[in-house]
């Protein structure tokens, strides 16, 4: 017969009936392997004698003088080794107060902090749950920087560079330090008119700005009248000759009377309200009106598109009897006849030479 046991705190003896009759035999077939100090005494003496039940990684300071792996988790109960174990990723020492732990992936990412774990989810919490290490970064809250690294003259390009946020190494939050500035990109190629300003977003007009397509027109057919009318009026807007501006005139759609017979009057918005145009156009007996120079559309920049809500009354001398939309300021009351349209355009604002 033979009988096994440990002997704490390391020793594995055995037990077997000696061939000589009445006598047993006693013998160590072997130590646990645990480090031993420099001084060669076994660490499993005295190992847990002053700590707490309890897990500990071998890199914890309560197990100073430990010379295993510092990823060995060491099992302490009744002040006795009762465990060793190389954990598979690393041992997580977890402070005074909690029983350190090997870190395993399994419960990552669940939405709750496990036993193990630093963090679960952020901007600094890796595929490990622990906190990223510092210095990597968090590709988040990061810095942009618009610049002319080609120059500034009439179509050099516009640039853009980033740095990005780091990572503290002490929470998962994007908490730390701002990186170093990456290279040049381009952001935006800048036209023959255009140049790059640095700090601006986009590339700067440096000519006066000029008005696409050359012509919109609108027709409205009949007019409001107690009757409708059978002619129509198509209002037309166009660049003027004074490079950035608009212009406005009213042609009459009456194959039986042609011309205008009278001057007629003509108000223009935009989309905000802004009043472009209000004011009489000469016209009697022409086919067409005169052009009427626009003001305010100059405050349109680059790439800006104007769309326009017009009314055109008819004689001008009535003008004022109509209000938006071709109502009749004093109702059932409508001297002369209102045409008008809200879809005039769009125009597009653009730099001059493109």
């Amino acid at each position: 017969m033979k009988l096994s046991f440990f002997s704490p705190p390391c020793l594995l003896l055995t037990l077997a009936c000696s061939s000589e009759p009445g006598l047993l035999d006693v013998g160590i077939e072997g130590t646990w392997e645990i480090a031993c100090t420099e001084t060669g005494e076994d660490l499993c003496e005295g190992l847990c004698q002053s700590l707490t039940d309890g897990h500990y990684c071998g890199s914890s300071a309560a197990m100073n003088g430990y010379a295993g792996s510092p990823n060995d988790l060491i099992t302490c109960v009744n002040q006795v080794v009762t465990e060793q174990v190389p954990c598979p990723l690393d041992c997580l020492d977890m402070g005074q107060e909690i029983s350190d732990a090997c870190h395993t992936l399994e419960r990552c990412g669940d939405g709750f902090l496990d036993p193990g774990e630093r963090c679960d989810t952020g901007a600094c919490c890796a595929q490990d749950c622990l906190f990223s290490p510092p210095q990597e970064s968090c590709k988040a809250l990061g810095q942009a920087q618009y610049g002319c690294p080609w120059g500034t003259g009439l179509g050099q390009d516009l640039g853009l560079r980033r740095r990005e946020r780091l990572c503290s190494g002490l929470s998962a939050s994007c908490e730390g330090e701002l990186g170093p500035w990456g290279a040049w990109a381009l952001h935006q190629t800048c036209g023959l008119e255009e140049a790059c300003l640095e700090g601006s977003s986009s590339c700067q007009c440096q000519n006066e700005s000029a008005w696409t397509p050359d012509l919109v027109a609108e027709t409205d057919p009949e007019g409001s009248t107690p009757a409708p009318l059978d002619a129509g009026i198509r209002l037309e807007l166009s660049p003027s000759q004074v490079l950035g501006h608009l212009q406005v005139r009213a042609c009459k759609l009456d194959e039986e009377s042609p011309n205008f017979e009278n001057e007629v009057h003509v108000q223009l918005t935009d989309a905000f309200g802004s009043i472009l145009f209000d004011g009489p156009l000469p016209g009697t007996g022409e086919l067409c009106s005169v052009w009427g120079e626009l003001l305010g559309e100059e405050l349109y920049t680059a790439g800006a598109e104007l769309q326009v809500r017009w009314q055109l009354v008819s004689p001008s001398s009535v003008g004022t009897a109509w209000q938006a939309g071709c109502e009749p300021v004093v109702p059932s009351v409508s001297p002369g006849t209102c045409w008008g349209g809200t879809s005039l355009g769009p125009l597009t604002r653009s730099c001059a030479g493109l």
